[in-house]
């Protein structure tokens, strides 16, 4: 049987949303998108991607002077706190109860890197069902005409080899006529996306998110231009 670790509480970077609204985040979230907490803290904006099936959570911190969140320090000390807490009772209300099931913990943090977004953090709570098939020419022709949205190619042992988007039917055939492609991936998943600015933000995240559990790599096939 495998050995499981399990990391101190304040070696995690896990966050959690409350039945209430409260957005918790760790002292090494804190740290890693220099945020600030406590009464001198920083005041945060919260958007979210809301779609079928998807809900995202995205974070910024404001400019100075402008409206947000407050960050509240997670818990006090002697000198003076750690960790960090939004509070958000009508984003619960209004937007996480009628779709998920509150609270929600062990939420994987992604962090931003650089631009073209604004923001430092977000949480994937949903994404809608993948439509799994075989990778092949011959399931491509069936995939319906112009339908966009996000896609992965898997091996056969079900790991990610490279995440996309785009017009499905297309980028399927593209990277069939691929020979390492081709020889790589079996399993081709994709779920639409109407809207091309959407899905290349959830494109962007399932890469993060892949870097920062695979030690800073990017799946396999993305390192190809093909």
């Amino acid at each position: 049987m495998p050995l499981v670790e399990i990391a101190p509480v304040g070696k995690s970077e896990r966050c959690e949303v409350r039945p209430n609204g409260a957005i918790h985040f760790t002292q090494i979230v804190i740290n890693r998108t220099g945020w600030h907490a406590g009464e001198q803290g920083d005041h945060m904006n919260i958007h979210c991607l809301l779609a079928d099936g998807v809900l995202i959570l995205l974070f910024a911190k404001t400019l100075p002077n402008q409206p947000g969140f407050k960050l509240h320090f997670l818990s006090r000390n002697t000198t003076g706190g750690s960790g960090g807490e939004l509070r958000c009772a009508r984003l619960a209300t209004q937007i996480l109860r009628p779709r998920i099931a509150l609270p929600v913990r062990d939420i994987m943090p992604i962090f931003f890197e650089r631009e073209p977004y604004p923001y430092q953090l977000a949480f994937i709570l949903q994404l809608p069902d993948w439509i799994e098939s075989e990778f092949s020419q011959t399931v491509a022709e069936t995939v319906p005409n112009r339908v966009t949205g996000v896609y992965a190619l898997m091996t056969n042992d079900r790991k990610v080899y490279r995440y996309g988007e785009g017009v499905i039917q297309t980028r399927m055939r593209e990277h069939l006529k691929s020979a390492e492609h081709a020889r790589a991936a079996k399993r081709f998943m994709y779920f639409i996306m109407p809207e091309k600015s959407d899905a290349e933000l959830i494109e962007h995240l399932l890469l993060l998110r892949y870097k920062q559990q695979n030690g800073g790599q990017l799946p396999p096939g993305n390192r190809i231009t093909a």
